[in-house]
């Protein structure tokens, strides 16, 4: 099941913004500060858009039917946590409703 093989892990920072999606052995990292970025408008940090959400599916799903473990990247600050939330969140009712 899907569910059982897609990790979530908040990163400082300075780790996560350098690093883009890579493969490592039977595993895959989804980065996604670096992969889907959001246009800030004024002081606010998102949620992302439609575009950024169907993408995010698209590439999760390619990458789990390909991957032994899925593990999600994002920085450790609130605004990122959330926003990856979001990403996740809509990847389940998208796909698994």
């Amino acid at each position: 099941m899907l569910i059982e093989k897609v990790f979530y892990i908040p990163l400082p920072k300075n780790i996560v913004w350098e690093t883009e999606s890579f493969r490592y052995r039977d595993n895959a990292f989804l980065s996604v500060n670096h992969e889907y970025l959001y246009e800030r408008f004024f002081a606010d940090f998102g949620p992302l858009h439609l575009g950024h959400i169907a993408t995010f599916c698209k590439d999760l799903k390619a990458m789990a039917s390909n991957s032994a473990r899925v593990y999600i990247l994002s920085c450790d600050d609130e605004h990122s946590k959330s926003n990856c939330a979001v990403l996740i969140g809509a990847y389940l009712v998208r796909n698994l409703s």
